[in-house]
This record gives C-alpha cells, structure tokens and sequence, in this order.
C-alpha cells in the first residue's frame, strides 16, 4: 500500500476492503459472538470505519493501520457495552411461571396479528415509504441477492459505504414497519 501517493478516497477503500472482514470478527469476538449483539457489532464496525474516515491523515502516518482499527473498534464496542448496561440497569427478572403465561399471551397475540395484518400490504406500504435510492438498494441486496462488491461497482461507491447504507436501511425498514404495525393496531383496538 502506498500510502503517500494515493488519494485520500483510494486509501480510505483501501483499508475498508482490506481490514472489514478482520474488523467486523473482532467486534464478533468482543461480544462472544452474542447474535443478540448483531446490531452493535454491526454499528460499531460501521463506526470505526467513519472514524477512520475522519482520521484519514492520522492513519496515513501510522505504523499499525489494523492496530489502530482494533483499538477503535474496541473503544467503541466498550462504549456500547456502557449505554447497554445503563439502558437495561432497570429491568426485573421475571418468574419462569410468568413467562410461561405470558408466552400463551403473546403466542395467542401473535395469532391473532398475523390473522389481522396482511403481510403482503405491510411490505408495500414500508417500501413505499423507501427513497427511490433506498428501494433500489433494497431491489439489489435483498430481492436480487448482489453481492457487496457487485453494488458498489454498480452505484460507483465504495464497498464500505455499501455496507453503511445496507445497515441505515435494515434500520429504516424495522423503524417504519414497527410504526405501520402500531398505527394498525391503534386503529383496530
């Protein structure tokens, strides 16, 4: 890699297509690979990569580029780690016996919202809610199964900026999903 000839945009895709891969199982590893903290790794990951961005000078100039992401990458899962902790420092355990009646609750919830909401017009009115560039995205990665790389070539963008918008997307699509599903169920109770 040399460093002091590239643009600051090249050296930038550089380390994303080098160093995601190694970053984002670190961040796996931090959680213990914890698939309940898929969200943070993910976050974190994008993050150190944005850090990186910003940094961009500092890292043309350091000795240890993969260094320097796991460092960050560490802060930053360390950090979520703290929200995390402060966030859910309230809840209560809840008896076995609780659970067990409130799973015949929310099982017999759950019958009767899929027997009410028809599926097919939730995912119409979510995607309607899409930007144009945001469906084709959607189009791309979830509907036609395109590879990262194939994206990024196809959009002239960085495979790294790939990855952040899939990731604001699948945010997106659960925050207005959830919205529909309440204003739905506001309306039929």
């Amino acid at each position: 890699m040399n460093k002091n000839v590239q643009s600051h945009d090249d050296f930038y895709n550089e380390i994303c297509n080098k160093y995601f891969k190694d970053v984002y199982e670190f961040c796996v590893y931090l959680t213990k690979g914890d698939k309940n903290l898929n969200d943070m790794v993910e976050e974190c990951t994008q993050e150190t990569f944005l850090e990186a961005k910003k940094q961009i000078e500092k890292l043309r100039k350091h000795p240890n580029i993969k260094g320097w992401l796991y460092v960050t990458a560490k802060n930053l899962i360390n950090s979520s780690f703290r929200k995390y902790y402060i966030k859910n420092k309230y809840e209560i355990t809840v008896p076995d016996e609780i659970i067990c009646s409130s799973k015949i609750v929310l099982d017999e919830l759950e019958k009767v919202i899929d027997d009410e909401i028809d599926v097919d017009k939730l995912k119409v009115n979510v995607l309607e809610q899409l930007k144009e560039g945001e469906y084709q995205f959607y189009i791309d990665f979830f509907v036609e199964k395109k590879s990262v790389k194939e994206m990024a070539e196809k959009h002239n963008i960085s495979v790294s900026a790939i990855y952040t918008r899939i990731y604001r997307l699948k945010l997106k699509i659960k925050k207005i999903a959830v919205k529909e599903i309440n204003q739905y169920i506001g309306k039929n109770m």
